[in-house]
Parts: structure tokens; C-alpha cells; sequence
């Protein structure tokens, strides 16, 4: 009779502990709204932002969200994220680079600790080609300044040119015009008409 309570003790406890250990396993974190990509080039890289959920109403959890080229893992990018009790949609932004322009597909996998829990896979990003990774654009950078610097040159250079040529034209008109009013001047009587005239009086 002893052994058989005992039996049936341990199988109740057996029970609890599964029942206990199912509901650990329900309460995972997941993923929220759909992640949002932002533009990527070839020399600044771009960044996804992905949006969390936390299913336990009653403990916090840490989790590590992973952005892996499609189909390895291969991982380009990750971050860990700490979801209080009930969260949703926390952002997570992870930002990551490609060396070629092009589309490019990848997968973001949610951890908990080392086991993935949740995966978005297949998601393209549309890689832009950046100028300013073409060495055509910096060399005409470099020409452009390069003018830019010999234009200022010889503008310094003839200014005095400039301003002597300007005083030498301002002082020639200025000459003639004192020249035609001394020649426009009504002539007034000399000392001597004036005496003269003054005898015949």
C-alpha cells in the first residue's frame, strides 16, 4: 500500500514538472510587426530595424536577433535585446554591409540563448551602387580644384594691374575735363583795358 502511494506521488509530481516545463516552452519571445529595411549601398551599408515580442506576462528575457545571408549562417549582423514582461514591437536596429551593389537576400533568426526560436526568411534588399566609390569622381574632384585654385591665382595676380589701369583712366578724364571747362571759361577784362578804359572817363 506504501509503495503504491509513493507510486502515485511520484507520477503527480512528474505531471507538474511537465505541465511546468510546457508552459516555459509556450512562453517564447517572437516577432512583432514586419521589419523595416532601410536603403543600402555598397560603401555605407544599410540597417534593418525588427520588431520583438515578449509572450511571458511575468519574467524578462534576453534574446539575440541575427541577420544571416539566406539559407547559411553566415551571419552579417546581430544585436541583443532585452524584452521586459509582455513587450511587443521593440525595435531592434541592426546594421550591416555589403562590399558589391546588387540584391541581396537574407534571414533574420531570433535566439534564445543558442537555439533559434523564430525565423523571417527570404527577405531581399536592394544593394545601390555608391559614387563615391568610383575613382572617376574623385579625380574630377581634384581637377575641379585644381582650376578653382589657378582661377584665384591669377585673379591675385593682375589685381594690381587692374587697379593701376583704373587710377590711370580716372585720371585722364579727369584731365579733360578740366580741360574743356578752362576752355569754356568767358575771358574777363586784363588790369590794363580796365585802367584804360577808366582814363577815356
Amino acid at each position: 500500500m506504501k509503495t503504491k502511494f509513493m507510486a502515485i506521488a511520484l507520477v503527480a509530481v512528474l505531471a507538474l514538472s511537465f505541465v511546468a516545463l510546457a508552459g516555459e516552452s509556450d512562453a517564447e519571445p517572437e516577432f512583432g510587426k514586419l521589419p523595416e529595411l532601410g536603403s543600402f549601398d555598397d560603401m555605407g551599408g544599410g540597417s534593418i530595424t525588427v520588431y520583438l515580442n515578449n509572450t511571458d506576462d511575468e519574467s524578462a528575457v534576453t534574446v539575440t536577433v541575427q541577420i544571416r545571408e539566406s539559407g547559411t549562417e553566415n551571419v552579417l549582423g546581430s544585436s541583443d535585446v532585452e524584452l521586459q514582461p509582455g513587450a511587443t514591437d521593440v525595435a531592434c536596429t541592426i546594421s550591416f554591409g555589403y562590399q558589391s551593389s546588387g540584391e541581396k537576400v537574407v534571414d533574420i533568426c531570433l535566439l534564445s540563448g543558442d537555439s533559434v526560436v523564430a525565423t523571417q526568411a527570404g527577405i531581399p534588399i536592394q544593394v545601390n551602387h555608391s559614387m563615391w566609390k568610383d575613382s572617376l569622381t574623385y579625380i574630377i574632384i581634384i581637377v575641379a580644384i585644381i582650376i578653382i585654385v589657378v582661377i584665384a591665382y591669377l585673379y591675385m595676380r593682375n589685381a594690381p594691374k587692374r587697379k593701376a589701369d583704373k587710377m590711370d583712366s580716372r585720371t585722364f578724364t579727369e584731365m579733360e575735363e578740366a580741360r574743356k571747362q578752362r576752355k569754356s571759361a568767358p575771358s574777363g577784362p586784363t588790369k590794363y583795358e580796365g585802367s584804360g578804359s577808366k582814363k577815356r572817363k
